[in-house]
């Protein structure tokens, strides 16, 4: 079974050719995780496109996409409205922010963490300094946290592997360094092929990592050792999708960690947990 294939076959929707491959294949392997039977039918099958387990299940994904897809577009008009709103009040008020708060909880990821994003940024910055420089690696909707790290000036470098998403951050980038001290560039790039990366002083890499070894093991090491940063800050879920199972502690990854000679940190919210590690 070829992961490339099942992809191609759930973006055949034209409604769903735009969307992020990476993002894609992570939402099957969330399926087959939670549905490890299906697997061994497909993987018996001789022809398994043609059986009834793969049709629901490209259904099934097909609607996930939809709902994601969706709610992209809402975020697209509410980066819109936050454009018009902050060139009529030229600074950030309770209003811009109520804007940035609604995009953010728009996206799991973000929409767990949004509640305490001001005192994780005040415990992360307590080890790392403010930094000057942020480098967000499969960075998501997270740059739009900005208002909350209280930073007066920083110049901020997002990575996505989807142009789309890219291309919807630096926007919000072009938006914002009209009215604060954020300066950004978004970029789209593959992170299984190691790009070329700018140095910074601070690296996120949030909630990522599972997902990457999943499509190349080993990859973890190759990033660590890639980024030029002097604290990175890597998170893991603590809990599964659904909340009712907590996950286990990475201990493969801070083996790697320890094997390189590397300190960390850690912060832990309700649902996440924050190594800070130290190069």
């Amino acid at each position: 079974m070829d992961l490339d294939v099942i992809v191609s076959d759930v973006k055949k929707k034209k409604t769903l050719r735009a969307l992020d491959p990476f993002f894609v294949k992570k939402l099957i392997l969330e399926y087959f995780d939670k549905n490890k039977k299906v697997v061994r039918i497909l993987e018996s099958h001789p022809k398994f496109q043609k059986s009834k387990e793969y049709k629901t299940m490209l259904k099934h994904l097909r609607r996930v996409l939809h709902e994601v897809y969706g709610i992209f577009n809402v975020s697209k008009r509410s980066l819109a409205e936050l454009d018009a709103h902050l060139k009529k009040t030229k600074h950030l008020d309770a209003k811009a922010l109520d804007i940035h708060a609604r995009i953010l909880q728009s996206h799991k990821s973000t929409q767990e963490r949004f509640p305490s994003y001001a005192p994780f940024y005040v415990s992360l910055f307590r080890v790392t300094g403010k930094p000057k420089t942020i480098l967000d690696l499969a960075c998501g909707l997270n740059p739009l946290s900005f208002p909350w790290m209280r930073l007066d000036e920083v110049t901020y470098y997002a990575y996505e592997l989807s142009p789309d998403d890219a291309s919807f951050i630096q926007s919000y980038f072009d938006i914002m360094k009209k009215y604060s001290g954020l300066r950004g560039r978004a970029f789209s790039a593959d992170l299984l092929k190691a790009p070329m990366l700018p140095s910074c002083d601070v690296c996120f890499l949030f909630k990522a990592l599972d997902s990457l070894e999943s499509l190349r093991k080993g990859i973890s090491l190759d990033l660590i050792t890639l980024i030029d940063a002097k604290f990175i800050v890597v998170s893991f879920p603590t809990r599964s999708i659904s909340g009712k199972k907590r996950l286990k502690e990475r201990f493969w990854f801070l083996k790697i960690v320890d094997d390189l000679g590397y300190s960390y940190k850690t912060i832990e919210l309700e649902n996440e947990i924050f190594y800070v590690v130290v190069k």
